[in-house]
């Protein structure tokens, strides 16, 4: 189930209404912040610091218990920074 709430929580981060509501409810149904996505390796934090979600952003680094961890990088070696960097956020 926690895997199933991590995909969903990565989707959120993805889009980019910044659902901040979304967001807290699954990280308390257990989603995990450093999740990776199958395929591409990118975490919910990657996907909303492209999205430029700061309202996710500032949820998935607060998160208690297991925080985002902000050094991950996806398969081409992208960081969340990064995503935001790139597109100007």
């Amino acid at each position: 189930m926690a895997a199933h709430k991590s995909l969903e929580l990565l989707q959120l981060s993805e889009d980019s209404r910044d659902d901040l509501e979304g967001c807290l409810v699954l990280l308390e149904q257990g989603a995990s912040p450093n999740w990776r996505k199958p395929g591409d390796g990118s975490t919910p934090l990657i996907a909303a610091a492209r999205s430029g979600c700061l309202g996710v952003v500032a949820a998935l680094l607060d998160a208690s218990g297991q925080p985002a961890n902000v050094n991950l990088a996806n398969r081409a070696g992208v960081t969340a920074i990064h995503a935001a960097c790139e597109l100007g956020h």
